[in-house]
């Protein structure tokens, strides 16, 4: 992790904002409730289509890097689209 005050739910929100933003996902979402970190990081991310879930996954983990390690990552379809299936 990078040395400084960042902390790994800002880098987190860095990296996924910047996957929303290019359109590589919807949303996310974390399990922090509070400042400290949770026992088991979770992030679900919302996909944008019905692309795979493999590639959007991969692509999640190397736009985290080392601050994904460990973290269980879900793939989930928009409202729109499991409403349309």
């Amino acid at each position: 992790m990078p040395k400084g005050n960042s902390s790994r739910r800002g880098l987190i929100n860095v990296a996924l904002n910047g996957l929303v933003s290019t359109g590589v996902i919807a949303g996310f979402r974390t399990n922090y409730v509070t400042k400290e970190e949770p026992d088991q990081l979770q992030i679900t991310v919302t996909s944008p289509s019905v692309a795979r879930q493999e590639q959007i996954r991969a692509k999640v983990l190397q736009a985290l890097g080392e601050v994904g390690e460990g973290a269980k990552i879900v793939v989930e379809l928009s409202g729109r689209q499991a409403a349309g299936r």
